[in-house]
């Protein structure tokens, strides 16, 4: 889900998936399916742009040691601050991160 009024670029992949770049306007989603492997060292990450703002902003979207105990269906609203991450137990987008960069 988007909190900013406009269309957001996202572009996710990981070492061996690119899943391609996709224009998602306001309020709408973007999913995927993935096993985590073995090793517990998959990740996806994620390139973030609003259009018309010119700035780009990066963020590991899954990081396996950190997320597969807390979300087998992970959710993320992305805000202008950086990714939120939906907590079941609260039912809202109260984990938030900074982006990367």
């Amino acid at each position: 889900m988007l909190t900013a009024k406009s269309d957001l670029t996202i572009h996710c992949k990981s070492k061996d998936d690119d899943l391609g770049e996709h224009v998602l306007p306001y309020q709408q989603s973007f999913a995927w399916n993935f096993r985590p492997n073995f090793w517990q060292t998959t990740l996806f990450f994620c390139s973030f742009a609003w259009q018309g703002s010119g700035d780009s902003h990066s963020f590991d979207i899954y990081v396996q040691r950190r997320d597969q105990s807390r979300c087998v269906d992970c959710r993320w609203a992305i805000t202008e601050n950086g990714p939120c991450l939906y907590k079941w137990r609260s039912s809202d987008y109260d984990v938030c991160y900074p982006f990367k960069n």
